[in-house]
């Protein structure tokens, strides 16, 4: 809007001028697209960070639920590290036994003592991780208030954790699990839409060398002050005009050839990274492939030793109600058993790790 007077013509002139972007090979158009496909690779980048989180939650998980599952027996042990010391304390201070043996028996309740401890305070940091990356709390409940932190480890409660054990694993060829991953995975996504962003980009720097279409308009009024020596107020011509404007740049093509180059580089840039994560997505699915099929190795070989080792336990148990054995060899069996189931259920928690770590590498597709 500009108003003019001249004291001379005693003129006031009022006009008011718009103009239109009707099309730019490097405008808003070209800038949202570009601004869209670097929006979409941020979101894949999320999703990228996301899946790490959940891996490591899933880990995490199955950590406390390998150590909670001990917690049963490592009580039967407590209860009888403490019953055997008490005996031999007994026996020591009746002269039934002499100062060396029972030092072994001190010295055995130690180490045993020791291995609890140990394992109360495992079970703390496990679960206590656990809480940190899932960002809510675990413990249930404290029972008594007490400054020592063996008592407190002992008497923190934390909540159950669920787990099924899966009764069979199914692993199939290594080039179906590479499709998924180069399909699914948000990193190679990630990647792509970078590359678009790109394009994008040398389209602005090409569009500048293009030219630009414009409408515009103009409307207003130019007209005599009245009061003055000409008498009253004179002509009061209104006016407009509208047209098309067509604007090109001849003398900036360095700079555009400039910025073209810049966007060839940076497309070549994130193709080289994109063929760079597409690499390493294909050595962590080869990885994880062939260490759940050694996993799975091992967990056969491990249920059928537990299998074996809990036959051998009823047996022996059969025999001792008959009298046919002593009480101390049903105790090797009976520990030989739990062992076995020990190391059954590391081998299960270690083969659904190696699982979790294979579909992470896929990207989590839903129907792998």
């Amino acid at each position: 809007l500009s108003q003019q007077q001249h004291e001379s013509s005693f003129k006031d002139t009022t006009k008011v001028t718009a103009r239109q972007l009707i099309y730019s090979f490097s405008g808003p158009i070209q800038r949202y697209k570009k601004a869209k496909k670097e929006a979409e690779s941020t979101e894949y980048g999320k999703k990228a960070l996301n899946n790490i989180i959940r891996l490591e939650v899933e880990k995490a998980f199955l950590d406390a639920w390998l150590i909670q599952e001990q917690k049963q027996t490592v009580e039967s042990l407590n209860i009888s590290t403490k019953s055997f010391f008490k005996k031999a304390d007994h026996e020591h201070k009746l002269h039934l036994l002499n100062k060396n043996d029972w030092l072994k028996e001190a010295e055995a309740h130690a180490t045993d003592a020791s291995i609890i401890q140990q394992y109360y305070d495992t079970i703390q940091i496990a679960f206590r991780r656990l809480e940190f990356l899932m960002g809510k709390p675990l413990l249930l409940a404290t029972n008594g208030e007490t400054t020592a932190p063996q008592v407190m480890a002992k008497k923190t409660k934390f909540a159950k954790l669920a787990w099924s054990n899966p009764k069979k694993y199914i692993l199939k060829k290594l080039n179906y699990y590479y499709d998924f991953a180069i399909k699914s995975r948000p990193e190679i996504k990630r990647d792509k839409k970078l590359i678009e962003a790109q394009d994008a980009a040398y389209d602005i720097a090409t569009g500048q060398r293009l030219p630009t279409i414009s409408m515009f308009g103009c409307a207003g009024h130019d007209g005599r002050i009245a009061g003055t020596t000409i008498g009253p107020r004179a002509n009061d011509n209104g006016f407009h005009s509208i047209g098309v404007s067509l604007s090109w740049s001849l003398l900036d093509r360095l700079q555009t050839h400039y910025q073209e180059q810049q966007a060839r580089v940076g497309k070549l840039r994130e193709v080289l990274n994109r063929e760079k994560t597409i690499l390493d997505v294909k050595q962590a699915v080869n990885t994880a492939y062939f260490s759940l099929s050694n996993a799975m190795t091992k967990l056969k070989a491990e249920k059928i030793r537990y299998l074996r080792q809990k036959n051998e336990f009823q047996l022996r148990r059969q025999e001792l109600e008959s009298g046919l054995i002593s009480p101390v060899t049903f105790d090797a069996a009976q520990t030989n058993w739990q062992q076995a189931q020990l190391d059954w259920l590391k081998a299960s928690v270690y083969t659904q790790l190696r699982q979790r770590e294979l579909l992470f590498a896929c990207g989590y597709p839903e129907n792998v």
